[in-house]
């Protein structure tokens, strides 16, 4: 799936014509790839609608901060594993259009599909491959626990601004991933979110 920024509909949120809203209307947002790994709809309180929140985890050409660099699994078409024990590159329902792409396991973003753009063409897990992604996520997610120190101090930062955060961010999602760049990287996203909060 690919995602970015619901930056029109944020803009909305400020009266038209304000500095604050020519800001955001004209905020210079990348479009990014990842994995819906969960999702929740829910009825606003404030306004009675449905909301529609995801999990996603990045997907990513580069591999997670230093301190969680093996929590990530290649993706179909790709060299083999960093690691054999996690198994060969995951495969997708339809050819994966990006190589050497790396499934993140433990770091990504919570979201508010706001729009979504759907598509015929799907490029999720075969269902076997999302099972071991999660057994993978599992095993991960039990890792970083017990993580207390950080090789440096920007590593942990990193690390802090890259997992998947408690508030869901105001998301336009594409259900076809080619929408998406894979030169796109996760850090980005959340320098972009930092700049728009700015």
């Amino acid at each position: 799936m690919a995602f970015a920024l619901a930056t029109p509909l944020i803009a909305e949120r400020f009266s038209r014509g304000s500095e604050a809203y020519e800001a955001v209307q004209t905020f210079p947002r990348s479009i990014y790839i990842g994995l819906v790994s969960d999702s929740f709809t829910f009825v606003s309180e404030e306004s009675g609608g449905l909301v529609n929140e995801v999990i996603i985890h990045y997907v990513s050409r580069a591999t997670p901060p230093s301190s969680v660099n093996g929590h990530c699994i290649p993706i179909y078409p790709a060299a083999a594993a960093i690691d054999s024990s996690r198994g060969p590159p995951l495969r997708t329902t339809a050819f994966f259009p990006y190589a050497d792409c790396k499934q993140w396991t433990t770091m990504g973003v919570k979201l508010t599909a706001e729009l979504v753009h759907d598509s015929s063409l799907v490029f999720s897990l075969e269902d076997e491959e999302f099972s071991r992604f999660e057994d993978l996520a599992v095993m991960d997610y039990k890792h970083m626990s017990s993580l207390d120190v950080f090789k440096t101090e920007a590593d942990a930062i990193e690390f802090q601004k890259l997992r998947v955060p408690q508030y869901a961010l105001a998301s336009e999602i594409w259900k076809d991933v080619r929408m998406g760049n894979e030169q796109s990287e996760p850090h980005n996203f959340v320098e972009e979110v930092n700049l728009l909060e700015s």
